[in-house]
């Protein structure tokens, strides 16, 4: 598990955390919060134990997996070919 803070003037706070994704797709994902459950216990768990049931891989039915193209691994790669399938 990886986490990554990134601080902001204006006192707000964003946290990244990714894990290894079970099917091994990418060496890493992040972890999505899917459902209202999830994010109350992020936002107001008091019990650190409570995390391991949310700091999972997402397998929602509405996550779709495609190829799309390899310059994706360029950070200087953007706009509307980064979301689309090949």
């Amino acid at each position: 598990m990886q986490f990554q803070f990134i601080y902001k003037e204006e006192l707000m706070l964003q946290v990244f955390i990714s894990l290894q994704h079970a099917d091994n797709i990418k060496d890493r994902m992040p972890v999505i919060l899917g459902d209202k459950e999830s994010m109350d216990t992020w936002l107001f768990g008091s019990s650190s134990s409570k995390f391991e049931t949310i700091l999972k891989p997402y397998e929602g039915p509405d996550l779709v997996w495609y190829p799309v193209t390899s310059a994706m691994g360029k950070p200087s790669f953007d706009g509307p070919e980064c979301f689309m399938e090949v």
